[in-house]
């Protein structure tokens, strides 16, 4: 190429690159703005589909509350009543699902929606029943599979049914996630040609998805980035991401403000990003056209500069035809040019220079050669030798003459197998042949066979031509026998797999078939190779593509084993392998039955790869069936069957023999039947049994046996002989009919026949007097109120009267001969019927009746009668209520008649305390008014004395100052009075607060600070708090409350001991009072051992007490109960076992 063509072309590229920058940086601006509002728009429309969906959410739930307020008031216990409400409920298309109804033990007491009947077992352990039971929320549960036939995916929306403050029962509503619901027609949206939505909640469960098998599948953390910033930083909005299933794309995340769920969008960027795509192909055609448009420009200006170039190229071709001062070029244009003709000359007096040095250094590298492990041959370009390593007589044994000698001497060395590839090689182009690296086998002078490794590359001179080739052999004799040794182990292993009779197939970790046997081949018809380096393991066992169990144990997915497969359980023998049975329909049609057996390999930790073996048992598992039923309609016959052995030992009886016999199976086994017995039949019978069964016929008889206890009975012996395949007699069957009552019954009725004759004539006459009196006795029993039945030893009915007709609503042949069992079940009757005399309640009707019967006759009949209890029960359970609200008002006048006196005796005793304690009070002030006096005489008796006595005189007054201690009684008296006046104003301060605290109430309620009321109580509780108990005080703004102040105060102290009692050392009572919408609160909370769960529905009921007999009455909390509904507030208790418990008082501010 000319250096006018390549200046042109640098200019062009110069021109295009600049272009293509400007392009760029304005292709990245247009696409970045594309992107934005691809992103806006999708978030745009995700914001426009989590609205109504928010929407249904909260309007579903509000339904739901408004319909368990109107549950509130039924009772729970009428299903029939409930049924109908829910069933009859305008709005119960919103939940596809169906309604349910649960009481607080978890027990469906009434359902709607065609799941099939309620379920019997207890729901608590469900979290949509539990969570509103504990904690009186609504709850909107993860999805789940529902139990029941479709077994389609669920959620369930529940809400509390409160009563008096209580969870009574739960109200939950279902949605079927694959039927017609505003979050089934999610799966109705789609985004583009391949985008969609899905919904999935915080706990990484898929709710919608348009794969609806993938729904409830949980997905892993890090297996989506964009779902995982949702999750954890709450991200809203748009994001480059890949989903869970690999595929790239757009990403909108919203969470939804009415649950705790998050609706996101997928959207593949192949398809967001189509525009994109069109502009980068308009922005690649207009570079090419502007880059075609500046080389043609380019050509032509380059044209006119580069003349002086063209001459001094032209020297530089003839240059090494040239000799001494030729080789010198003389150009004088003054510019750059001229600059590299004279760097040129000098370049030559340096290549001058070079040559010397270029021959210093090749006799230097022929000395390194010489310490390398590697032999070493430099070629000349005509392929002759230049120089060889001197190590080439130890690695093969020819000396560096004998390669010298001989331009082709390689050739020879070579392994015949080898030479064809030495030869190709030695054609190939340099670019081709050099630095490739091939391993090749010579034959070394020993006739040793060597293996090395071969790289050859291309000598070129600082002109860039090529002045010889450089070839290296590295001696890898013992890593090439090492892998022909691994090769033969991998060969001899598949072999070995391969012979396996056993039909075994093996996975990579990427689940690829690496292994596929014989025996596999011929139970599936799938040939190894059209399985091995695939993932079509499944294809023989499946219609449609799914996990095999290799597939689930290498993911770990132990979970889904259980699900997929009917019969799994851990191999016991092989540590970590499943085993897995059940049929299978092979491409075929036939039905197999198989045992899977797959066991990981792991290597380093890591599992690599799984062995699933294959055990084909359905000629087994059909023969066990086959002899399982045989077996069973056997032992379940109504013949008595035996079987013996040719010496004619029993060996097997079924039930019906052990049952008629009086003999168990291990008493009879091994012994001989009479009819076989030699010993216990005559000879003639005993010969013509063997001559029957030998000739292959079956023989009859009946005769007479006796069973176990010696009961003697009839019955028909039926021998017959069972042979094998060959004809050969194996065993004898013996089937026996008990046929004594038929014989019994011959001789009755040859006995009764002539009997009859006799007593016909009498029985005709009986026969008018017993119709007479059956008519009278039917007219009495029907004019009795009480149902009168009569049974016979069979449970049928014989007769009844009217009035049991009547309640039943039957005619009197539709009853006859009817069940007695049956009737009660269809009439409701539920009650012991072993039991002569028994009391029970008729749910239909809600009755009471006395069941009494009355055996009669030498059978087993009776005769029943059923008096109706109801208003003697009602008028009891009356008497009982009023006598149990008597027993509690009467408890609880006792103790507000013992309050009162307590508060009368307080009263009286902090009056009398009261007038000492104005005295002590007031005498205190005068004595100090006293002391103050006294001090300052002495202070002036003093000063006169040091002013006016002598000496001595004041010598013996200060002695007897100081030994007196004068000053310090002075002082200390002075203090002794501060300490009795603090304490008498304490002593009245307590008065006070008793006085306080003991005033009786008015008829009439008057408005207190709830403070002052709280401060007085604590001071009388004080003496039970003060030795355990740190008190906390948090007052907040109260306003003055219309009250009873001693009632208030009584239940604050029931609440204050109660607190000191339930903490066993040291603890906390802390009091907290707030104001909230016109209602004053008091929270009184300890750090106590807290009440257990399952009694804390009981504290407010009178009597109940957890104290020890003699501690308690069990009526505090029930009287301060009563006292708070009294000002018409409300008294909640929140406890923790072992943490504590908190009492919430709300009066409200009139």
């Amino acid at each position: 190429m000319s250096i006018k063509t390549k200046t042109a072309t640098i200019i062009s590229i110069f021109v295009s690159l600049l272009m293509g920058a400007i392009s760029v940086i304005g292709h990245h601006y247009v696409i970045e703005v594309l992107k934005d509002e691809v992103a806006k728009q999708q978030s745009a429309l995700l914001s426009l589909v989590a609205g109504p969906l928010d929407e249904q959410i909260a309007h579903s739930r509000h339904m739901l509350e408004h319909l368990a307020l109107d549950l509130a008031d039924k009772d729970l216990r009428d299903t029939e009543t409930n049924r109908k409400i829910i069933s009859l409920w305008k709005d119960k298309q919103h939940f596809n699902g169906g309604l349910c109804i649960i009481d607080t033990k978890g027990r469906v007491v009434a359902k709607t929606g065609s799941e099939g009947a309620a379920p019997t077992k207890s729901l608590l352990n469900e979290d949509y029943v539990s969570f509103p039971l504990k904690h009186g929320k609504t709850f909107l549960s993860n999805p789940y599979i529902e139990a029941a036939s479709p077994h389609h995916p669920m959620v369930t929306l529940s809400v509390p049914i409160v009563h008096d403050g209580r969870a009574i029962g739960v109200l939950a509503g279902s949605n079927d996630l694959l039927h017609d619901s505003y979050l089934a027609d999610l799966n109705k949206l789609r985004i583009g040609n391949k985008g969609f939505i899905y919904l999935v909640n915080r706990k990484r469960m898929l709710i919608m998805h348009p794969n609806q098998r993938r729904i409830t599948e949980t997905i892993l953390s890090g297996a989506n980035p964009g779902l995982d910033s949702a999750i954890e930083s709450n991200f809203t909005g748009s994001m480059e991401n890949t989903n869970s299933m690999g595929a790239k794309g757009i990403s909108s995340f919203k969470p939804l403000v009415n649950a705790d769920w998050i609706l996101a969008i997928h959207y593949p960027l192949s398809e967001a990003y189509a525009p994109i795509s069109r502009i980068n192909y308009f922005m690649a055609a207009m570079f090419c056209m502007a880059f075609v448009a500046s080389l043609v420009i380019a050509y032509f200006v380059t044209g006119k500069i580069v003349g002086p170039v063209v001459r001094l190229t032209a020297h530089v071709k003839k240059l090494s035809a040239k000799r001494g001062e030729g080789r010198f070029i003389h150009i004088d244009t003054r510019d750059e040019l001229g600059s590299l003709a004279a760097a040129f000359n000098e370049m030559i007096l340096q290549m001058d220079e070079k040559q010397e040095l270029l021959h210093e250094n090749r006799e230097l590298y022929k000395i390194l050669a010489e310490f390398t492990s590697e032999l070493a041959i430099l070629f000349n370009p005509d392929k002759s030798v230049r120089y060889v390593s001197g190590n080439c007589l130890k690695l093969t044994g020819y000396t560096e003459e004998e390669f010298h000698g001989n331009p082709r001497f390689l050739e020879k060395i070579v392994h015949p197998e080898d030479l064809d590839a030495w030869l190709h090689h030695c054609e190939l182009p340099d670019e081709e042949g050099c630095g490739r690296s091939f391993d090749i086998r010579i034959i070394t002078k020993n006739g040793e066979t060597r293996w090395f490794n071969h790289v050859c590359h291309t000598v070129v001179a600082s002109d860039g031509s090529r002045i010889a080739i450089r070839a290296s052999f590295r001696d890898v004799t013992h890593r090439i026998i090492l892998e022909q040794r691994l090769n033969d182990q991998r060969v001899f292993s598949e072999s070995i797999v391969d012979s396996i009779l056993t039909p075994v197939f093996v996975i990579d970790a990427d689940h690829k078939v690496i292994a596929w046997n014989r025996a596999m081949v011929e139970l599936t018809g799938k040939a190894a190779a059209d399985v091995l380096g695939t993932s079509l393991q499944w294809q023989p066992f499946y219609g449609d593509q799914r996990p095999t169990l290799s597939d689930l144990v290498l993911d770990g997915l132990n979970g889904d084993i259980e699900r997929c497969y009917q019969h799994c359980f851990k191999d016991p023998f092989v540590k970590k392998s499943i085993r897995c049975e059940q049929w299978f329909e092979m491409p075929n049609g036939e039905k197999r039955y198989l045992i899977l057996d797959a066991a990981p390999i792991f290597s380093d930790g890591k599992k690599v790869a799984v062995v699933e073996t294959i055990y084909d048992i359905t000629e087994r598992k059909t023969a066990e069936d086959s002899l399982r039923l045989f077996s069973e309609a056997i032992n379940q016959s109504a013949s008595s069957i035996i079987i013996t052995d040719l010496e004619g030992s029993i060996q097997y009886v079924n039930r019906k023999f052990c049952e008629i016999s009086g003999y168990s199976k291990e008493e009879i086994l091994g012994r001989k039947p009479p009819v076989l017995d030699p010993e216990q039949q005559s000879p003639q019978l005993y010969h013509q049994v063997w001559q029957t069964l030998t000739a292959g016929d079956a023989w009859q008889v009946q005769l007479m046996s006796r069973k176990k206890d010696g009961t003697a009975f009839w019955q028909t012996v039926t021998v017959m002989p069972v042979t094998d395949p060959d004809g050969t007699i194996t065993n004898l069957v013996i089937a026996e009919e008990d046929i004594t009552e038929l014989r019994n019954n011959e001789r009755a009725l040859r006995k009764q026949q002539a009997e009859l004759v006799v007593k016909h004539e009498e029985l005709r006459n009986l026969f008018r007097q017993v119709e007479q009196g059956k008519r009278e006795w039917e007219k009495t029993m029907d004019c009795i109120d009480d149902m009168i039945i009569l049974v016979d030893g069979q449970d049928h009915v014989r007769r009844c009267n009217k009035s049991f007709m009547e309640f039943c609503g039957i005619s009197y042949t539709g009853l006859i001969s009817s069940k007695w069992p049956d009737l009660c079940a269809s009439l409701g009757f539920t009650f012991d019927r072993d039991s002569r005399k028994i009391e029970f309640h008729h749910e239909p009707t809600n009755r009471w009746f006395d069941l009494s019967s009355y055996p009669y006759g030498d059978a087993d009949g009776a005769v029943i009668t059923l008096h109706d209890l109801t208003q003697i029960k009602l008028v009891s359970q009356e008497l009982f209520r009023t006598y149990e609200d008597l027993k509690t008002t009467h408890k609880q006048l006792l103790q507000n008649e013992k309050m009162a006196s307590l508060g009368q005796l307080a009263a009286g005793v902090a009056h009398e305390i009261n007038n000492p304690i104005g005295f002590i009070s007031s005498n205190l002030g005068t004595m100090g008014k006293y002391l103050e006096r006294l001090q300052g005489i002495i202070a002036a008796q003093s000063a006169a004395i040091n002013d006016t006595a002598p000496a001595e005189v004041r010598t013996e007054i200060a002695e007897l100052s100081a030994r007196c201690k004068l000053d310090y009684i002075l002082n200390d008296a002075r203090s002794l009075l501060s300490e009795s006046t603090e304490g008498a104003e304490r002593v009245k301060h307590i008065v006070q607060n008793l006085k306080s605290f003991s005033r009786i109430d008015n008829a009439e309620s008057k408005y207190m600070d709830l403070h002052e009321c709280l401060e007085s109580t604590i001071m009388v509780a004080w003496n039970e708090l003060k030795y355990k108990v740190t008190l906390v005080r948090d007052y907040g703004e109260l306003p003055q409350v219309k009250c009873f102040p001693q009632q208030l105060n009584q239940v604050f102290l029931n609440l204050l001991i109660n607190a000191a009692h339930a903490i066993k050392e040291r603890g906390e009572i802390r009091i907290a009072t707030w104001c909230e919408d016109k209602t004053a609160c008091i929270a009184i909370s300890d750090t106590g051992c807290g009440i257990p769960p399952e009694v804390i529905g009981k504290i407010f009921d009178p009597f109940f007490t957890t104290k020890e007999v003699g501690k308690g009455t069990g009526l505090g909390l029930s009287i301060s109960f009563d006292i708070i509904n009294k000002h018409k507030g409300t008294i909640d208790v929140t406890s923790e076992p072992g943490q504590g418990t908190t009492f919430t008082i709300r009066i409200p501010v009139e």
